[in-house]
C-alpha cells in the first residue's frame, strides 16, 4: 500500500491491478482517502479515468461543473471522465472515503483549481 500525504489529509493505494474486460486488460485501483475537517481536494479533472466514491465514514459534498451534491456515510457516486470534480468535507471529523479508478492511471489528473497551490 501506499500511503501519500496531501494538504488536505492523506491518499493510499490499497491496491492496483488490472481486469480482464473481454476486450483486454483494464488498469483499476483501489483507493482509500482522508480528508481533514473542512477541507477539500483540487478541483481537477481526468481525461481517461472513471471513479466511484463511496463515502465510509462521515459525509462530504462533491462538487461538480454545474452541480454540488452531498454524500452521507454508506452513499456511493459515479463520477464519469472528463467530468471536472472536487471533494470537500463539510464535517468537523475526518471524513473517509473509498475510491476506485479505472482505468488508472496516475498522471491522469489536471488540477483547475487547486486551494493549497502554494503549498505543493
Amino acid at each position: 500500500m501506499t500511503k501519500t500525504e496531501k494538504p488536505w489529509g492523506y491518499e493510499e493505494i490499497i491496491f492496483n491491478t488490472e481486469i480482464d474486460s473481454g476486450k483486454g486488460y483494464i488498469p483499476i485501483a483501489l483507493k482509500k482517502f482522508a480528508v481533514d475537517s473542512e477541507q477539500m481536494t483540487s478541483y481537477h479533472i481526468h481525461k481517461k479515468i472513471n471513479e466511484i466514491l463511496y463515502v465510509n465514514k462521515g459525509m462530504i459534498e462533491v462538487r461538480l461543473e454545474n452541480d454540488v451534491i452531498s454524500l452521507n456515510e454508506g452513499q456511493s457516486y459515479f463520477i464519469e471522465t472528463k467530468i471536472p470534480h472536487q471533494i470537500q468535507n463539510i464535517t468537523s471529523k475526518v471524513v473517509e472515503v473509498i475510491e476506485v479508478s479505472f482505468p488508472f492511471d496516475l498522471k491522469d489528473e489536471e488540477r483547475i483549481e487547486d486551494p493549497y497551490s502554494e503549498q505543493r
